[in-house]
């Protein structure tokens, strides 16, 4: 926002100098317009903004020394530059009592003038500065109460006073590939290059804005201005937000109505965040409460397909039941279904099957079993369908080795089936991962059963298997340490050293030794 200045001179040939030779426009400084007078000048200054006046001293009706009297006592956050042609001391020191800034005698060096109101600008817009900074941070107070606190009341407050709103969440896309990829640190830095863009975005418009997090992945902004805006003004705004991000997955937007009372502000919050979680990403990345359609068909799935998913898990084929789900998502896919509805469908599916399996399942066996995707489940951390089809065939999951370990009474199919193949390949470089597929059934899932039913974890299993092998071939070969270590899966010899001292608490040569095997010269 440029300074706004008043020249005020009764000779118009000097003001109209003043004010045309000298390119105030380069200094961000704009003139408003002249005055004859102190008189004059006062007029303008009750129906204007003004922050600096440029005034000459001896003028009819009031003259410079009165009007910097009149500012000073009514309007005191005016800055006022007197310019006399009398190097009298007399004016000087009344200048000196009302504050004047600055006192300049004719003629008038340019340079000296120009100085003198660039660096009046500055401390103006210094103080702007602040001033904005202040007002943010209590207006940022008293919003966050009226998000979270509901007992606090907001009396009038003229920090809102006049100003039109409007709520906008943003999110980033496919968050939980975000959690998996990048660390805290890489994640913090994405979350503040977000936050800026939507700062540097609002310069370039006759908006404010504030913005703080009120989850790990919902930014909310309050645009607020002097001036009533539309919803195209909002969409034309966020779409040059989204032209400009360049972080490694895309931004989607949830849009409030318009409201001009703050007190508002929780309920559009939450049209905000439902416009966001029942959008349709067929519309863009830009989602607006106010197009927000209410369908009153409740969307099902279809019986057949369900019925096909039980049927699967009763036959306890894994295989067919990653198919059975990719074909449930690709279904709800087609039909446009939402993320809420898609999490409806999946509760309504889990208790169906528990419904049917509590006739065949034991109490004890669904002791301590929960869904994953339930209706509390946090839509803004698995805001994909993708991340909530990898819960879903988790809790699939869960019920068919449920009903596995039932039918045998021993450990579930996955686990023997993982114990199976971790033996057949322990001498690799093996990941869990790579097990979990092998089984078709998600890591975490597979962390979780392996750890649960045979109340270790898979590394530590791993790591046991290894160091047994390892300790028969040090009491029945002659093998080189390394070449054992190599042999049962460990690519660095130290390593494989400090793992065997840990389980067994003796050196690989100490263990030889203690056997009675054939000693090996390295040194450990």
């Amino acid at each position: 926002m440029k300074i706004k200045m008043l020249i005020v001179d009764d000779e118009p040939i000097i003001s109209q100098g003043l004010r045309m030779t000298i390119p105030w426009d380069s200094h961000g400084i704009e003139v408003i317009g002249e005055a004859s007078d102190g008189k004059h000048a006062l007029e303008i200054l009750e129906k204007q903004k003004v922050d600096i006046v440029l005034t000459d001293v001896r003028m009819p009706e009031m003259d410079g020394i009165k009007l910097a009297k009149t500012i000073y006592e009514q309007m005191p956050h005016i800055r006022v530059i007197i310019i006399s042609g009398y190097d009298d001391f007399h004016y000087a020191r009344e200048a000196i009592r009302f504050r004047v800034k600055d006192y300049l005698l004719k003629p008038v060096d340019i340079e000296e003038l120009v100085s003198k109101v660039s660096k009046l600008a500055e401390e103006i817009n210094y103080e702007r500065e602040v001033l904005v900074k202040v007002e943010e941070e209590q207006m940022q107070e008293y919003v966050e109460k009226l998000l979270f606190n509901p007992q606090f009341k907001l009396d009038t407050n003229q920090l809102f006073t006049g100003l039109h709103f409007c709520v906008i969440v943003s999110q980033l896309e496919e968050h939980l590939i975000l959690q998996e990829t990048y660390n805290n640190f890489q994640l913090d830095k994405i979350r503040e290059d977000w936050n800026k863009l939507i700062h540097h975005a609002v310069h370039a418009h006759p908006y404010r804005a504030l913005s703080f997090f009120t989850h790990p992945n919902i930014l909310m902004t309050l645009l607020f201005s002097e001036h009533d805006c539309t919803e195209n003004d909002v969409k034309k705004f966020l779409n040059n937000i989204l032209s400009s991000w360049k972080e490694p997955t895309t931004l989607s937007f949830g849009v409030s109505n318009m409201f001009a009372d703050i007190q508002h502000i929780k309920g559009e919050y939450e049209h905000a965040c439902e416009a966001l979680l029942k959008r349709d990403n067929k519309n863009g990345r830009i989602h607006l409460y106010s197009l927000l359609q209410e369908n009153n068909v409740k969307k099902k799935y279809s019986k057949i397909n369900y019925l096909s998913i039980y049927e699967t898990i009763f036959r306890r084929d894994s295989q067919q039941l990653s198919i059975e789900v990719d074909q449930l998502f690709d279904h709800m896919e087609e039909g446009d279904y939402n993320l809420v509805e898609i999490v409806e469908v999946c509760h309504e599916l889990n208790n169906s099957i528990q419904h049917r399996l509590n006739e065949i399942l034991t109490p004890a066996s669904l002791e301590n079993q929960f869904f994953r995707v339930k209706h509390t489940l946090d839509l803004h951390y698995y805001n994909s369908a993708e991340s909530i089809k990898k819960l879903m065939l988790t809790d699939l999951e869960m019920w068919m080795d449920l009903l596995m370990k039932e039918s045998t009474g021993k450990k579930s199919w996955s686990v023997e089936k993982a114990e199976e193949y971790i033996l057949e390949n322990f001498h690799r470089d093996l990941k869990a991962s790579e097990v979990a597929n092998e089984i078709h059934i998600t890591p975490n899932y597979f962390s979780m059963i392996f750890k649960k039913e045979l109340g270790v974890s898979f590394n530590d299993y791993l790591n046991d298997l290894r160091i047994e092998k390892a300790k028969q071939l040090l009491s029945e070969t002659s093998d080189r340490i390394f070449e054992i270590a190599k042999e049962v899966g460990y690519k660095e010899y130290k390593y494989f050293v400090q793992v065997f001292r840990k389980k067994t608490g003796m050196t690989p040569t100490d263990y030889r030794t203690f056997k009675g095997g054939s000693h090996s010269d390295e040194g450990e």
